[in-house]
C-alpha cells in the first residue's frame, strides 16, 4: 500500500525505505530537516513560524498563523485529498512543548477514526494506532496498550507476558501500560470496537 511521510520539525532517528509511489510531506520547519538530508519533498504544509521563512522552490500550501487547526492536521488532509489511506509521521513527538505531543495524537485519532492508518516514531519509540482491528509484533521491549477511545471493547493481548481475552480497556483508567514482548514469540494485539495507542 502506497504511504504518505510527513515530516515534522523534530529529527527523526528512524531510516526509511521510501517508495517513488509514495508521497513525502514537510510540515513547517521539517522542509528544513528533508532539505538538510537532500530528501524528495513533494508537497510543503505550514504556516512557517518555525521555519521563519516560506519555501519558494516546491509544491506548497500556506496556511495562516491564526487558524483552529494545527500545521499537521492540514498535511494529513493534503495527502487524503491525493488518495492516500497510510500514513507514517515522523518528527512530531516530544520535544521541549508537550503540548504539540498531545495535539499530535489527538490529530491522528481524529483521522484513524474514519479509516486511515497511522504509524508514528519519535526518537526511539514507535507509536501504532490500531482502530477495529488486529496486528502482530515482535520486539525486545516493553509494551504499552492504551485505549485512546473512552471505552476500547473485544481487546484480546496474546504472547505478551500480560495477556487479555475479549476485555474492555478505557482512556481513564491504564491497565495497558509496561506489558513485555515474549522472547521470539510474535505478539497479537486485537481491538473489536474502538481504538488502542500501541507504543513500544
Amino acid at each position: 500500500m502506497n504511504t504518505c511521510y510527513i515530516f515534522g520539525a523534530l529529527q527523526p532517528s528512524k531510516n526509511l525505505m521510501i517508495d517513488e509511489s509514495d508521497l513525502i510531506i514537510a510540515v513547517d520547519k521539517g522542509y528544513s530537516y528533508l532539505k538538510c538530508r537532500n530528501e524528495r519533498i513533494d508537497l510543503v504544509v505550514g504556516d512557517f513560524d518555525s521555519l521563519g521563512y516560506v519555501p519558494k522552490d516546491e509544491e506548497i500550501v500556506i496556511l495562516p498563523k491564526e487558524k483552529d487547526i494545527t500545521d499537521l492536521h492540514k498535511a494529513i488532509e493534503e495527502g487524503i485529498k491525493k488518495g492516500y489511506k497510510q500514513f507514517v509521521i515522523l518528527g512530531c513527538l516530544g520535544g521541549e512543548k508537550e503540548e504539540h505531543t498531545i495535539a499530535t495524537l489527538q490529530d491522528v485519532y481524529h483521522f484513524s477514526r474514519i479509516g486511515y492508518k497511522f504509524t508514528l516514531y519519535s526518537l526511539n519509540r514507535t507509536y501504532i494506532l490500531l482502530n477495529n482491528d488486529s496486528i502482530s509484533l515482535e520486539g525486545n521491549s516493553l509494551i504499552s496498550i492504551l485505549s485512546l477511545s473512552p471505552i476500547s471493547k473485544g481487546v484480546t493481548l496474546k504472547n505478551l507476558k500480560y495477556e487479555l481475552n475479549n476485555k474492555e480497556l478505557s482512556f481513564d483508567f491504564p491497565l495497558g501500560v509496561s506489558n513485555e514482548f515474549i522472547q521470539n514469540k510474535k505478539a497479537t494485539i486485537e481491538v473489536k470496537d474502538g481504538c488502542l495507542l500501541i507504543i513500544y
